[in-house]
């Protein structure tokens, strides 16, 4: 039995979105400077660009260790500790 995300999934990727999603990911990535397009109009991503790419699925998968909420990681309070410690540890509320 396929989960509803899976099922949006499959309902979304028709070929009208596929090449509109790669087409602006394209354009996205050409003004962000991680690729050019060749003389003969291929789309170039050198390799140190490649590099700094990465893909992250958002349908709720803990990349933490984190149970039952999207993205994020545990509260952390940074402070100097040459000063008083005034900072306040937060947390999440995104509950999924």
């Amino acid at each position: 039995v396929q989960t509803k995300v899976e099922d949006r999934r499959v309902r979304w990727t028709t070929h009208s979105n596929l090449k509109s999603w790669f087409e602006n990911w394209k354009r996205d990535l050409e003004e962000l400077g991680f690729g050019h397009y060749t003389e003969d109009g291929a789309f170039h991503i050198p390799e140190d660009q490649l590099e700094r790419m990465l893909n992250l699925d958002e349908s709720c998968l803990s990349l933490d260790g984190n149970t039952g909420r999207r993205g994020g990681r545990p509260s952390v309070t940074f402070f100097d500790p040459n000063l008083p410690k005034t900072g306040e540890v937060t947390t999440k509320s995104s509950v999924t």
